[in-house]
């Protein structure tokens, strides 16, 4: 009985001490402020990526630093804030998920680095359009769930080797987003936006392989045989009559 009693109790303190941790994690996310994020996406092995995070915050009363999660198959390789290491883990709150950084500097302004792992993000949509040229459709969505309004917000997405761009759905404004080349010689789309309290920040395009001299030459190749075939028909019709 008192074995039963025992586990009982260490039962009921381990569920409180859960709740008081999240009320604690939830109340803190209050007082943190992010002024600037960046992310950037990179391919990774198979259809994976790898996102690179860097954010100007201010950290919580309680010395907090949350990072939103909006890729719902990710994990933390690394974090830096301030050029040191720390651990973070992954929390959810009221149906919302963050990385967690808990810091003892309380109230601070910070540089946050983070290299998160990011499953299956260029498995994306594949599209056969009318001519034949097969593209995939890459939508990604940044949600601000800070309770702050992010005055400067930067994304930016390289494509796997050897793809280009085909077309920038969304935004529709051809200025609010560029197209550019890394270091590594992939092409890259980026887009720089504010995101206010609870909006979205969206980046919707297509890409695929970009026509070769192989592809033109087959394409005229065709147009040849066709054109051909066409005048070869013609004068049959005119010898018949």
């Amino acid at each position: 009985m008192t074995k039963n009693i025992s586990k009982f109790l260490n039962i009921f303190f381990l569920i409180l001490m859960t709740i008081l941790y999240v009320n604690k994690a939830e109340a803190a996310i209050e007082t943190f402020v992010i002024n600037k994020y960046s992310e950037s996406f990179m391919p990774g092995q198979n259809k994976d990526a790898i996102l690179n995070v860097e954010m100007i915050a201010v950290t919580s009363d309680e010395g907090m630093i949350y990072i939103p999660i909006n890729i719902e198959k990710s994990e933390i390789i690394s974090t830096f804030v301030n050029e040191k290491k720390f651990d973070a883990e992954k929390i959810k709150m009221g149906g919302v998920s963050y990385f967690l950084i808990k810091t003892k500097s309380p109230n601070l302004k910070v540089n946050v680095k983070a290299e998160i792992a990011c499953k299956n993000f260029y498995a994306v949509k594949n599209d056969n359009p009318a001519t034949g040229i097969p593209k995939s459709l890459m939508e990604y969505k940044f949600i601000n769930k800070s309770l702050n309004k992010i005055d400067s917000y930067n994304l930016t997405i390289a494509l796997p080797d050897g793809m280009e761009p085909i077309s920038v759905i969304t935004p529709k404004n051809v200025t609010k987003y560029t197209l550019s080349e890394n270091e590594k010689g992939q092409r890259t789309l980026s887009l720089k936006s504010r995101v206010a309290i609870s909006e979205s920040s969206i980046f919707k395009f297509t890409y695929g392989v970009p026509f070769t001299n192989k592809a033109m030459i087959k394409i005229l190749m065709w147009i040849f045989i066709i054109g051909v075939s066409i005048l070869v028909l013609k004068d049959r019709i005119k010898g018949g009559k």
